[in-house]
């Protein structure tokens, strides 16, 4: 028996068959006989062909996978191709029946002819490439402006400073053309057209701490209102970019405070305790000086007098709610280089500020 830790082998020719067992035997007496050493002779290329069909085999199927896999990806790109085309046809009849009816809307007021019509269409494919937006929501925002009595010419032009408005705010299509709708119309004096309107806006947004969307919005609130009271358009975006770089609050919040300070300012009561602290309010016919005039005269003695009467000055002019509002306008009023004056010099001067900054984008 082999101890542990040993591994022996040993031969027992009782275990194997008589014929294999002698022939065996026999070869190892005859080897030992002659002194030589026993060599076995082993066919090595009968054991390496095995071995190579084996690695043949699995080079064979990882090409078929590898063949297999690329299959997959093909269809599964073929496949997306295949959807994307189908989406996008899909889109572009939606798109095309939506367009066609809008223009059979647009031609319902202006009815031109064939031609006409074509070109019409033409110029709104122009705009909805140089503004960024679908040609579904140019056409909508034709047909807004068609029905306020335009013509083919003003239409596209309004249409164009609305979706320029649009990129530049991110107000939508209808909210832009009501926008530039109420400027013009609240300012209808001054002979301003939406191309003017929206050049003077975005100066103040190029320059100051202003937005064009607070502009807008504070125009919608207090428009009609500041054209009332005297305030001319390029005095009233410059409240609004005074109001907004001083105290920071949206347009909207702007649009109401300065709605409510103009609405005020016309009370006899106010006119009259002006006047009674020195105020200068009226002109040399007796007319009451415009709003800003007495704003201006107002915030130079405004630091003069006392609390009780800055208080009751506050009270009149700005009520409860808008009297820090109002305090902010004093005291920039009141600074010999103001926001004010500077806002109120770049509106003046602008030109094609809104053109260039739709170019740009």
């Amino acid at each position: 028996m082999a101890q542990a830790g040993q591994l022996q082998f040993g031969v027992d020719e009782t275990y194997l068959s008589n014929s294999v067992s002698r022939a065996l035997i026999k070869g190892v007496n005859e080897a030992k006989r002659s002194g030589g050493a026993l060599t076995p002779n082993i066919n090595e290329q009968a054991w390496r062909m095995p071995l190579g069909r084996i690695t043949g085999d699995v080079d064979k199927f990882k090409s078929s996978l590898n063949a297999a896999n690329q299959r997959v990806i093909a269809f599964s790109a073929s496949a997306s191709v295949f959807y994307g085309i189908s989406t996008a046809l899909k889109g572009l009849v939606t798109s095309t029946i939506s367009v066609n009816k809008n223009m059979t809307d647009l031609n319902a007021i202006f009815k031109l002819s064939t031609t006409d019509l074509n070109k019409f269409k033409n110029e709104l494919f122009d705009v909805a490439r140089s503004t960024s937006q679908s040609i579904d929501i140019v056409a909508k925002s034709s047909i807004e402006f068609s029905r306020q009595g335009l013509g083919v010419q003003e239409t596209l032009k309004r249409t164009r400073d609305a979706l320029i408005l649009t990129r530049l705010t991110g107000l939508d299509a209808a909210e832009a053309a009501n926008t530039l709708t109420a400027a013009v119309n609240s300012f209808n004096k001054s002979g301003l057209g939406t191309t003017e309107i929206l050049n003077k806006m975005v100066a103040a947004d190029s320059a100051f701490a202003v937005s064009s969307k607070d502009i807008a919005d504070a125009l919608v609130r207090v428009g009609s209102s500041a054209q009332d009271a005297g305030v001319q358009f390029n005095e009233l975006i410059a409240l609004v970019t005074t109001t907004k770089q001083v105290t920071g609050r949206d347009g909207a919040v702007i649009g109401n405070a300065l709605k409510t300070l103009l609405a005020r300012q016309d009370r006899g009561t106010v006119i009259e305790t002006l006047e009674k602290l020195g105020v200068s309010v009226r002109d040399a016919s007796s007319n009451v000086l415009p709003y800003i005039t007495v704003l201006k005269n107002l915030a130079k003695q405004y630091d003069t007098l006392g609390i009780s009467q800055k208080q009751q000055v506050s009270q009149l002019l700005g009520g409860v709610y808008q009297s820090n509002i109002l305090k902010a306008l004093m005291g920039d009023l009141a600074k010999s280089n103001s926001i004010y004056e500077q806002s109120l010099n770049a509106v003046g001067k602008a030109q094609d500020e809104a053109t260039k900054r739709n170019e740009y984008l």
